[in-house]
């Protein structure tokens, strides 16, 4: 399957479908983010169809090193779980051409970490959020 991924800008259909993510600081908050060019929005295509969107942010360690973080990837295509083969070296392709030495995964999917492992990635860190009131 030969992938293709662009940039994208902010339109009513991304908002549709990154909506079923439910970010915790809010898809109004992503969208700024977007459009102010602080985190990147790629369209991810084959020859037919798309197959979701990725959202990325570059982030830089105190070593000097740069990660690709990918915030956010979203499928149009059920079931998803072959989808995480096919966007692995997606993420990779995109942290060459930004210059990132390393890519980080967010997901709330649970049962992500064995698709990841299976494509060369390492299990690095868990992360929990509760509001304060």
């Amino acid at each position: 399957m030969i992938v293709t991924v662009r940039a994208l800008a902010w339109d009513e259909q991304v908002n549709a479908l990154v909506k079923r993510l439910n970010p915790a600081y809010g898809l109004t908050a992503l969208q700024r983010l977007v459009e102010r060019g602080e985190v990147q929005l790629y369209n991810v295509i084959t020859q037919d169809n798309r197959l979701g969107v990725i959202i990325t942010r570059i982030d830089t360690g105190y070593n000097g090193t740069r990660e690709l973080v990918v915030m956010h990837a979203v499928s149009e295509v059920k079931p998803a779980q072959p989808l995480t083969s096919v966007l692995a070296p997606v993420f990779e392709a995109i942290a060459k051409t930004a210059g990132a030495d390393k890519v980080r995964v967010h997901s709330d999917r649970r049962g992500i970490d064995k698709l990841l492992e299976d494509n060369g990635y390492s299990f690095s860190e868990t992360v929990f959020i509760k509001e304060v009131k």
